[in-house]
């Protein structure tokens, strides 16, 4: 007699259906789909023994996903033309142009505002935060 299944008949089409959809996901992927799919909260165990009972494997992602080098022509070491995009108002390469500093100071300036005149010019401090940024 027993317990019935967990998993009925019915559900195990749609078990199925998510495997074939995705068979790199991990079984607690698939349990989260199942439950969202079909509305029947089960183990993680019990999903796995149906899914052996069922026949259905899933793959190790390691297995189905190929990663391929791109080839390149000649070898680039070190910093070459195309990393440098000084304009004669930059300072350095990481510095903002003149264009980019007015989107910047669009928000970041208060005119009229109160307080203190700053004592570091805010271009000076956004270009320092790029350098950082870009040189990380």
């Amino acid at each position: 007699m027993g317990r019935p299944p967990k998993i009925q008949a019915e559900h195990e089409a749609i078990l199925v259906e998510i495997v074939e959809s995705d068979p790199t996901a991990r079984i607690e992927e698939v349990r989260l789909e199942f439950f969202r799919r079909c509305n029947v909260k089960v183990h993680d165990q019990t999903l796995a023994s149906t899914l052996k009972r069922l026949r259905i494997e899933r793959m190790p992602s390691h297995e189905v996903v190929t990663i391929e080098k791109a080839e390149t022509d000649v070898p680039r070491y070190g910093y070459t033309d195309a990393h440098c995009r000084q304009t004669p108002e930059q300072t350095s390469p990481s510095c903002l142009t003149d264009a980019e500093w007015e989107l910047v100071r669009d928000i970041s300036e208060n005119e009229g505002g109160r307080g203190l005149p700053p004592r570091i010019s805010r271009r000076v401090l956004v270009d320092a935060c790029c350098y950082v940024v870009r040189s990380v």
